[in-house]
């Protein structure tokens, strides 16, 4: 009999407050702004072939390199980025480090050598393609904001070559003001 009573009693305060909530925000009594969620996506379907280790813009369609987004207020981000990839180089020791980047800062954990896709020990492109992945998450402040994805080959020497093909880089903000 005890649990019913703690139910009941329990079960009350939850419908006085949804009922005060409904009250408060029905006439302006308090402020209950839901915080808004948005999507920002850019898609590959080419591909970008570059030769050497040069940091690079990974290319999306359109020629786009970023995805430029402007916040009210400051805002949570979560960011995710994957694509097709090969390394083209005589060893089995150079990889591609792939950057997820705002403002032009890396955002960890990709900030720092991180291999997306590494060498098989052939100088072709057409051997040891993968399906990469890469996430970060970050704040943006309130303004502006470019996110792009960096490119460069690790270990390598300039007639080593990466390409990537099928990419696919979105961010979700989330608590961005009206």
């Amino acid at each position: 009999m005890d649990a019913l009573k703690s139910f009941v009693r329990s079960n009350s305060k939850i419908r006085w407050i949804q009922s005060a909530v409904i009250v408060f925000a029905t006439f302006g009594i308090a402020s209950l702004a839901a915080a808004e969620t948005t999507l920002h996506t850019l898609t590959g379907s080419g591909s970008q072939t570059v030769t050497g280790p040069a940091l690079t813009l990974v290319t999306f369609e359109g020629g786009d390199t970023s995805l430029d987004l402007t916040v009210a207020v400051t805002s949570s981000v979560a960011i995710f980025f994957s694509g097709e990839c090969t390394v083209a180089a005589p060893d089995d020791t150079t990889w591609l480090d792939v950057d997820i980047r705002v403002d032009g800062v890396a955002l960890a954990p990709t900030s720092g050598n991180n291999a997306f896709c590494t060498s098989e020990s052939a100088s072709s492109l057409s051997r040891g393609w993968h399906s990469g992945s890469a996430d970060a998450v970050g704040t943006l402040s309130p303004g502006a904001h470019t996110i792009d994805v960096s490119a460069a080959l690790m270990s390598a020497t300039s007639s080593d070559q990466w390409r990537m093909g099928e990419t696919t880089l979105f961010a979700i903000v989330m608590g961005e003001g009206a």
